[in-house]
């Protein structure tokens, strides 16, 4: 389940980010079928037991005769798209040490379905990872991202929704008319 724990829309200039990602090296299109889009799985070995929830849900995804002709969404990574002093004042304001982050883009009519990220190569303790996710763009009707069974919509710039389970199977849609950008870290709490 998600909920909201704060907000961060004045903490950082999100509109001169979204700027800068379009002006910078091409991002990375996560597009088609899962195993298109799957970057975690290169260099994995393919028996790798995280695999398994992977496998279980394409199988269902298969089994359902899914459609996945919209399925398209872009990845900016810190360093190489944005400033990595982003993720820094997010931490900060968090009271994290970062593990990962990621801005995302979904597009008008397209969307990334639902799924889990598994962590193939961390040590840490499951119940130590945390994880938040933000829209960065102003909101419009028809932009949604799930995580479990609850739908956030019309979600505030800046809102940081905080996930009680860093693995929560989670999706985004965008049915609107605008572009839809996310920014999502994951880390540990600082004592």
């Amino acid at each position: 389940m998600a909920k909201i724990i704060g907000n961060a829309a004045d903490l950082i200039d999100w509109k001169s980010v979204i700027t800068h990602l379009e002006d910078t090296h091409p991002p990375t299109i996560k597009q088609g079928r899962p195993e298109q889009w799957i970057e975690s799985v290169e260099g994995v070995d393919p028996n790798h037991p995280a695999l398994a929830p992977w496998k279980a849900y394409i199988a269902r995804l298969d089994a359902s005769n899914y459609n996945f002709a919209s399925t398209l969404w872009y990845a900016y990574d810190p360093g190489k798209h944005y400033d990595t002093a982003i993720d820094q004042k997010m931490c900060e304001f968090l009271n994290i040490t970062k593990r990962w982050a990621c801005v995302h883009k979904v597009t008008p009519g397209n969307n990334c379905p639902i799924h889990i990220d598994n962590d193939y190569e961390s040590n840490i303790d499951h119940d130590k990872k945390i994880r938040f996710i933000m829209q960065i763009s102003p909101s419009v009707k028809g932009q949604l991202f799930f995580m479990e069974n609850e739908v956030c919509s019309n979600m505030k710039l800046g809102d940081l929704y905080y996930w009680d389970d860093y693995e929560a199977w989670h999706s985004a849609y965008n049915i609107g008319t605008e572009t839809m950008y996310l920014y999502s870290i994951e880390g540990t709490k600082n004592d």
